[in-house]
């Protein structure tokens, strides 16, 4: 019985652990010209982003499954995963400047949630944002899916983090801060 159960350990540990990995992000035409009217109708015509933060800083994996791993592209950390989508966003539509930072026009982040959801079958992303002003807003995404295969979760980052941005961009304190005319 006992040459049974170190041969299940022994099976188990040389047959590893399987990892999917998330998607490179991917730009999103909805973001674009969400940014793009936004700034359009604006005062403000870019932005720059500083450091985001994180409640489980450096996390770049996590489970799916029994054995499983799900990982981020080159085990970037979500929160850097998430920030490295903003900025692409910004960048596309042409609204992302460095300079701003010398004229306050910066946001941060703190990711306070990146996670699957298995008794809800999707991702669940809080994201606070915070103006150097001090003014923050938080915008959360609950990205649901039906295939919960570890495969579909991971497919389903991407998408989950596109709406998150979206959130972001069309929040009524981004806009205002942006110089929109909210109503």
């Amino acid at each position: 019985m006992r040459y049974l159960g170190i041969l299940a350990v022994a099976a188990f540990l040389l047959t590893g652990c399987e990892t999917f990995a998330i998607h490179n992000y991917s730009l999103s035409n909805k973001n674009t010209d969400a940014i793009i009217t936004a700034m359009n109708a604006g005062e403000v015509k870019s932005i720059a982003v500083g450091e985001f933060s994180a409640s489980s800083p450096g996390q770049f994996e996590m489970t799916c499954g029994m054995n499983k791993q799900i990982r981020t592209p080159r085990h970037t950390p979500f929160e850097k995963y998430v920030r490295e989508a903003l900025i692409a966003e910004l960048k596309k539509a042409d609204a992302y400047s460095l300079d701003q930072i010398e004229a306050g026009k910066v946001i941060t982040g703190h990711l306070d949630k990146f996670r699957f959801n298995s008794d809800t079958g999707g991702w669940d992303i809080n994201l606070i944002i915070t103006f150097k002003s001090g003014e923050s807003f938080t915008v959360s995404e609950s990205y649901l899916i039906d295939d919960t295969s570890c495969q579909q979760v991971t497919a389903a980052a991407v998408p989950a983090v596109q709406d998150l941005i979206y959130k972001v961009i069309t929040h009524p304190i981004f806009q205002k801060k942006m110089g929109m005319t909210v109503n």
